[in-house]
């Protein structure tokens, strides 16, 4: 309780401060969503039963306040996670735990100095590309300084996004302030992200840093998107990892993808794509393994608004988020080969899929078919003012793993803001 009363008593700081000075209006939002998520035999065998259907909701309220010299103020206030709590007995899941909080809280100063930067500082959103490397999952934003360079053509975020605090008050904190104890080494993430836009095409430079001691993974790479032609549209990436670990072991893992859409006037879109996130390799003193460098989902676009591949793929992920992390084993050292189609008519859309999986390491005999998903997607926008949708796969197994049933997975979902 004191929680939210602390986030409402923020929240109102933003807005009565700027009134009582004379300043701007301050606007208000905010944004709804609740997912019913439902899996069936994840195991691939039908012979044991196993299979759940769960909530995941995100709610929040945002109020914005734009000040004369380009200065802006931004904080959201809400809550997200796995919902069910008994409400007499307190006995299951209540969101994050947490319960309000700030997701996001920052200022922005834009033309600093009359000059082309734009500085932000404080928490706030993050997302490069589809999540390939970097990604703060969707809910949460990163405790930040950044600071943005707008030439036109070419535009440049430099960045230090605070990870993990390590060194702050008790309880979370290692040392305690004062005390003279040794505190453990923050998680940061520092780089460069640019943008050069050439008007049909557009190209991301980019190099990225984590740190948290001697453990310093780095990634560098590229992105390319383009619409060469009306209703044509592709995007481009290819990343390598550097830098090693506490250990000495270096970092050696990659990853690409390559993605084309094509939309017709009659409203058909077809389109496909590949993507590869590399294994370590045993036979090598390296590590081969790609990883994201906050250990984000990968986004592929949203389009089932929810990160991922298929539907059945992302309920057996970590969590069901599709993470980029070492532990993701669903995720990481894997092939996705992707072909869809779409039909839009009215407030209505349709989208097939199919999925193909495969692994890039497997062991000495092990097959690296890993099956084949078949889904179905469909949104409608109520009144032009709700979006509901719905997101189903059917994977088919292939011989990597033990069972060879099918298994079954998907989410309903309503999307509101305001």
């Amino acid at each position: 309780m004191m929680r939210i009363a602390s986030a409402v008593a923020v929240l109102g700081l933003l807005v009565a401060s700027p009134l009582r000075a004379g300043g701007p209006e301050v606007k208000f939002g905010g944004l709804f969503y609740a997912y019913n998520f439902f899996w069936q035999n994840a195991d691939f065998n039908a012979e044991t039963s196993d299979g759940d259907m769960f909530w995941y909701m995100h709610g929040d309220v945002t109020a914005t306040a734009t000040f004369d010299h380009g200065v802006m103020a931004k904080i959201t206030v809400g809550t997200w996670g796995a919902f069910g709590q008994h409400t007499i007995t307190g006995a299951g899941p209540d969101g994050t735990g947490n319960g309000a909080h700030l997701m996001e809280a920052y200022l922005e100063v834009k033309n600093l100095f009359e000059t082309p930067l734009t500085l932000t500082v404080g928490k706030k959103h993050v997302l490069y590309g589809d999540g390939l490397v970097l990604f703060d999952g969707g809910e949460d934003g990163l405790t930040q300084v950044n600071l943005n360079v707008n030439l036109g053509m070419f535009s440049a975020d430099i960045f230090n996004y605070r990870v993990q605090e390590n060194g702050a008050f008790a309880p979370y904190a290692s040392g305690i302030i004062g005390t003279g104890d040794p505190v453990d080494d923050d998680i940061d993430i520092l780089g460069v992200y640019g943008k050069l836009n050439l008007q049909k095409f557009g190209i991301e430079p980019y190099y990225v840093i984590r740190t948290q001691g001697d453990d310093q993974p780095a990634w560098m790479g590229a992105r390319l998107t383009g619409q060469p032609i009306e209703g044509l549209s592709f995007a481009g990436e290819f990343v390598t990892m550097g830098g090693s670990d506490t250990g000495g072991v270096n970092y050696k893992g990659m990853a690409y993808l390559a993605k084309l859409d094509y939309s017709l006037p009659m409203g058909v879109s077809l389109g496909g794509g590949y993507y590869s996130f590399s294994g370590d390799d045993p036979t090598t003193e390296d590590n081969e393994l790609y990883e994201a460098a906050m250990w984000n989902p990968f986004t592929n676009g949203f389009w089932q608004w929810w990160p991922g591949f298929g539907p059945a793929h992302t309920m057996r992920t970590a969590y069901g988020f599709v993470l980029l992390a070492p532990f993701d084993l669903m995720t990481t050292n894997l092939n996705v080969i992707n072909a869809h189609a779409g039909y839009a008519m009215g407030d209505l859309s349709l989208r097939a899929d199919f999925w193909m999986y495969s692994r890039n390491q497997v062991g000495e005999g092990e097959s690296n078919a890993m099956g084949n998903e078949i889904s179905l997607l469909a949104i409608y926008n109520y009144a032009k003012t709700l979006s509901i949708g719905a997101a189903v796969g059917y994977w088919m197994p292939g011989d990597y793993f033990t069972g060879q049933d099918p298994m079954l997975g998907g989410h309903i979902f309503v999307v509101k803001g305001f």
